[in-house]
């Protein structure tokens, strides 16, 4: 399934190193392919994949703004089309991005061609089908990549023609072997899976027994096991009363999964697989007393997994774009709270004039609406407008200020002439 650039080394005998890294302690055998059949694997993968595919990419270009240069989205160039919608002719940026975690994840590495414009934009990401098509190699301070293209061309690259993701590693050119280190683990699992699988082909499943005192004739026991299947087997036959004959009994069998350990064994490889990938066992089916709610395992989730590979990817496309280009994912979505929560949080940010009532909408999900970016610019009855008004807002609020008033002398005068 997967291509391999090494030469095929010859076979050494049940000896051979080769097999030894092949098989795991647990007799099964663990490589790419059969990590994939494990389904605790294939979960976590399908998890993190989905997860992260599914974040709104953004591309950001830095500009002169208000407050000096700062970041604005751009959607309309041809770079940001490229890589926010359509990064080559055959995939999505959804599915670009898929194939990029699923084999980060799987093969620890991720390698991709990337075609640029004369004037050095980027027009286009090529994957590898498999980053076994690669090998690196130190030259000098750079790094030199033999390859063989998706059509089997046989090519080489320097480090900045190609996109280059991995994940934990020694040197400055290769990652660890994450499915080979963890065999162990893997094995256990297949291990597990596969004793289930045989104490259902092959383990006594017999609901209950008869015992009897005495031996029963083959023509007896037929008959008696005919006429209570027939009698009693199945839903419809339910809390049926039996009646037994000759003093003999019903036996209830008490052998089960739970006696077999199968399910333990089975639920401590699923953990121990999670744990490898950082994946929170609540979303492979294991309940977590730790983690109550969706916004819990959304935060743990993004903590101990996604937050690392989405820093690795964002820096390797910071090196690979223009300068003054940098793409990120948009976790704002993923991370936000409950909407009461977040109706909460948006009401202090906006009534304290930390956000415009645009930004407001946005973070609630609704469009902007202002041609201007108003904030609250008096908190005590709420007043908006733009901040460079503010000064003209406090003037007009200031009361004016009225001549003094020296009706009360008159009216004095006047009573000292009347009295006189």
């Amino acid at each position: 399934m997967f291509l391999n650039t090494k030469s095929v080394d010859t076979f050494g005998g049940l000896g051979d190193i080769a097999l030894r890294n092949f098989m795991s302690g647990s007799g099964m055998p663990v490589n790419y392919d059969t990590a994939l059949q494990d389904a605790t694997v294939k979960s976590c993968i399908r998890v993190i994949a989905q997860t992260i595919s599914t974040l709104p990419l953004k591309l950001y270009k830095k500009q002169e703004g208000v407050a000096g240069k700062e970041w604005v989205v751009d959607d309309s160039s041809l770079m940001a089309h490229t890589l926010t919608v359509r990064p080559n002719v055959r995939q999505t940026s959804v599915e670009f991005v898929e194939q990029m975690i699923t084999q980060l994840m799987l093969f620890s590495e991720y390698y991709a061609i990337i075609k640029r414009s004369p004037n050095g934009k980027v027009i286009g990401i090529v994957p590898f089908n498999s980053p076994k098509q690669v090998a690196p190699r130190e030259s000098g301070d750079n790094i030199i990549f033999d390859c063989i293209t998706n059509d089997h061309k046989s090519v080489q690259f320097k480090n900045d023609e190609l996109l280059h993701i991995r994940d934990l590693s020694i040197n400055t050119y290769g990652a660890l072997d994450k499915i080979n280190l963890a065999k162990s683990s893997i094995g256990l699992s297949l291990a597990a899976t596969n004793n289930a699988e045989q104490y259902y082909k092959r383990g006594p499943r017999a609901g209950a027994f008869i015992q009897a005192d005495g031996k029963l004739s083959d023509d007896t026991f037929a008959r008696l096991s005919k006429q209570f299947n027939e009698a009693y087997a199945g839903a419809e036959n339910a809390h049926k009363i039996a009646i037994l004959e000759n003093g003999m009994k019903y036996v209830q069998n008490p052998y089960n999964l739970k006696d077999a350990q199968v399910l333990e064994s089975r639920n401590a490889a699923i953990r121990e697989i999670a744990s490898l990938f950082g994946v929170p066992v609540s979303l492979l089916g294991i309940s977590d007393p730790n983690l109550k709610d969706v916004e819990s395992i959304n935060q743990f989730f993004y903590k101990s997994c996604l937050q690392s590979i989405l820093t690795k990817i964002e820096t390797r496309f910071r090196l690979m774009l223009p300068r003054g280009y940098a793409l990120k994912f948009d976790v704002s979505e993923y991370l936000r709270g409950d909407v009461r929560t977040m109706a909460d949080v948006t009401e202090r940010l906006l009534t304290r004039g930390i956000i415009s009532i645009n930004e407001a909408r946005v973070r609630m999900g609704m469009q902007a609406i202002m041609d201007k970016e108003l904030f609250a610019i008096e908190t005590n009855n709420l007043t908006f407008a733009e901040w460079k008004d503010l000064e003209k807002v406090q003037a007009a609020r200031q009361p004016s200020k009225q001549p003094l008033n020296n009706n009360n002398e008159a009216d004095n005068e006047e009573q000292s002439q009347s009295t006189n």
